[in-house]
């Protein structure tokens, strides 16, 4: 297929003064069959107004709104856009990032070359102003991979993240790995669960260096936002379901695993002393599994 379409799927609570600049980075893209659905999942501000006035603009956009009797948050406003959508690529992109306009163009030079199951990376980076975008450009995951879970053995290994908005993955391996985890709440890994059975289920990482995204950052890491107990909870929940997605492949988990682990303990060891105690199993029985990533990590 040599013109596949891409669906843009973006969730968006009361962004009225930001989704209009992720908007016109899609609109602007050079590859040109795509389609843009925005679920709304309640909002209360003008975003409503903003988002139809693209549609109006370009049928390509399409504007839902979450269901009254589907669960509240990013994670159901993304499965919603799934039922929605017709593309043989998925982009999920968040309602306040940005695409640099070759982003879908140079991923499908790559993927349309490659074998079924295959997904496309590219470079990333954080920005608080549109007008200065720092992309990061040394980063050991900017590299093909042959086997889609060593690059979760990178994560590990250097500490790494890609956010939702780096990937373009086609809907074939969106429908083996399943959809996002509702049960998943006020969590900043929920994207780490889902990505890790993304990975799971496909077969090789293609990285596009001729292309780049933007993550629109705050004042905190993604770790840092755990400053209420249901998030950490949840993120804790998060792990285990990661933990135990991977007991097949003991190399990535130990790596990937440790690395998040050890991340949530130095993060809230001395806030939530109450929570370690709490989940004083999840840490002790990794702790083998700790000791075992800080040995390999060292030896690296």
């Amino acid at each position: 297929m040599n013109n596949p379409i891409i669906s843009v799927i973006i969730p968006v609570y009361n962004r009225e003064h930001l989704i209009g600049e992720t908007l016109d980075s899609v609109l602007e893209q050079t590859y040109t069959n795509w389609e843009c659905i925005i679920v709304d999942d309640g909002s209360n501000d003008n975003t409503a107004y903003v988002v139809r006035s693209y549609v109006e603009r370009d049928d390509r956009f399409k504007f839902f709104l979450r269901p009254e009797d589907r669960k509240k948050g990013a994670s159901p406003s993304r499965n919603y856009g799934l039922e929605n959508a017709k593309g043989v690529y998925i982009q999920f992109l968040d309602s306040d990032d940005l695409l640099h306009c070759s982003k879908f163009e140079e991923q499908l030079k790559v993927l349309i070359k490659e074998p079924a199951l295959s997904i496309a990376t590219c470079k990333w980076g954080s920005f608080r102003d549109p007008a200065r975008l720092n992309v990061k450009h040394e980063y050991y995951s900017y590299q093909n991979f042959k086997d889609s879970l060593e690059l979760l053995y990178g994560f590990g290994r250097k500490n790494e993240y890609f956010p939702p908005i780096v990937y373009l993955v086609p809907k074939e391996v969106i429908d083996k790995a399943g959809y996002w985890d509702e049960t998943i709440v006020k969590n900043p890994n929920d994207d780490g669960e889902y990505f890790t059975r993304v990975m799971l289920n496909s077969a090789n990482i293609f990285f596009c260096d001729t292309t780049e995204v933007y993550y629109r950052a705050g004042d905190e890491s993604r770790l840092s936002l755990l400053d209420e107990e249901q998030k950490i909870r949840s993120v804790i929940e998060s792990w285990k379901m990661i933990n135990s997605n991977l007991s097949k492949y003991p190399k990535i988990r130990m790596m990937y695993v440790g690395n998040g682990i050890e991340n949530i303990y130095n993060t809230i060891c001395d806030s939530r002393p109450d929570l370690i105690e709490e989940y004083s199993e999840f840490f002790k029985k990794r702790k083998s599994q700790l000791s075992w990533y800080q040995k390999l990590k060292n030896s690296l």
